[in-house]
């Protein structure tokens, strides 16, 4: 029987997947940055969200199939774009956000495997089907709620897991999340990144057609980021708007109202001034993506209470401009006026910026379907937020979130 060295059984486990007719969906993710053997802290395997490495005492504990499950979940990292994304998760409780990652990429392979054991999940991993179908961010809720780990102290902490709820341990799992190593990435990297993953997804779907996979619904669902956008959008704007430390009863959050919910709003001291560009080209005129943005930016509006929204409406160029104070956005919702329905070119929204003297603005939201022909604009240093309702396209500049639902 051939015997073969770590890195040759790395090799054998990556090849395998990418000749597999259902794996090799991962062929284009498979490739992305490096895959090595090195010593880590936690004798396991470890990803910064593009590369990945492997502990060799760790590879020669596993089986094959326990091997590729591994080398899967380290990619399912990258496709989630977790570290990415959720990077408010770790910075809040970072023990718990790396068990809700797990828990999310866990269940999800499991159930792509469909019982066929050509990948099998180490006993020491972590698994729920209470899980099954829930964001990262919704894991973390609930591991929050029901007892999480508490957070460790250190910057070498933050890669560390156990998987068990409510324990605070030095070890377990089978690997560390590189949030450091993520961090480390420059923005030019990080948006290379996201372009890279967005189309490996897109290739390796073709691949697998091409073999004659069975194109499993969950499979498939395994490669799209299952992000609750309202979520994502909310953090956003709190993560480029200042002084939301305070709370007033003085005034109450209207977002929650309709809820029973009677909440104090924030107090927003140094909160600045946005930018929300909404595509009203011809192709988002159809179903309720205007609505349900527009309904959940008016929540947004309630809680950071920035210093003003200019809201842009945009086709080939800027049709109108609607300005909204404070204490108009009680009432914005019967005011918000939809003018559009030509081409697409988000250029002619950053043109505009760069023609407004006296508007400091902290951030842009662009709302699209993506369908931009290659023209996203120039944004300069202005963080800025796309949120598309159509799969498939990633912007090169600032972050993207897809609506999935409304």
């Amino acid at each position: 029987m051939a015997t073969y060295t770590v890195e040759q059984r790395l090799a054998r486990a990556r090849m395998a997947l990418m000749s597999h007719k259902t794996w090799c969906m991962y062929s284009g993710l498979l490739m992305i940055g490096k895959l090595a053997i090195k010593e880590l802290p936690m004798k396991t395997a470890a990803t910064n969200g593009r590369d990945v490495w492997f502990d060799p005492t760790f590879v020669e504990s596993l089986t094959e199939q326990e091997l590729r499950f591994v080398l899967l979940h380290e990619n399912e990292h990258k496709a989630l774009r977790q570290m990415d994304t959720y990077k408010f998760l770790w910075d809040r409780n970072a023990q718990a956000a790396n068990i809700a990652a797990d828990f999310v990429v866990n269940i999800r392979l499991q159930d792509a495997d469909n019982d066929e054991k050509f990948i099998v999940m180490p006993q020491i991993g972590c698994i729920d089907p209470k899980y099954r179908g829930w964001s990262t961010k919704q894991v973390f809720d609930d591991l929050m709620k029901n007892g999480a780990p508490k957070p460790k102290q250190g910057k070498g902490d933050k890669g560390q897991t156990s998987g068990v709820p409510g324990e605070q341990v030095s070890g377990g799992g089978f690997d560390e999340h590189d949030l450091d190593g993520a961090e480390a990435l420059s923005d030019k990297e990080k948006e290379s990144l996201k372009v890279e993953v967005d189309r490996a997804i897109r290739q390796g779907a073709l691949v697998a057609g091409k073999m004659g996979g069975d194109s499993k619904r969950d499979l498939l669902d395994t490669l799209d980021s299952q992000i609750r956008w309202q979520e994502i959008l909310a953090e956003f704007v709190k993560a480029v708007t200042k002084g939301r430390d305070n709370a007033s009863w003085a005034k109450v959050s209207r977002r929650w109202v309709s809820s029973g919910l009677y909440l104090p709003s924030a107090v927003a001291e140094t909160v600045g001034r946005l930018v929300v560009g909404i595509d009203a080209s011809g192709s988002t005129w159809s179903g309720n993506q205007l609505e349900g943005f527009v309904s959940e930016l008016i929540g947004i509006a309630n809680d950071c209470m920035p210093e003003a929204i200019d809201v842009v409406w945009w086709d080939t160029k800027v049709q109108s401009v609607q300005t909204f104070l404070p204490e108009q956005y009680g009432t914005m919702k019967f005011d918000l006026q939809i003018q559009g329905g030509g081409g697409t070119a988000p250029s002619c929204v950053t043109d505009w910026i760069a023609e407004q003297k006296g508007k400091d603005y902290v951030a842009a939201i662009m709302l699209s379907d993506g369908y931009v022909d290659g023209d996203w604009g120039t944004w300069g240093a202005l963080p800025v937020l796309w949120c598309l309702n159509q799969k498939g396209t990633a912007s090169p500049v600032g972050q993207t979130l897809y609506i999935e639902e409304m």
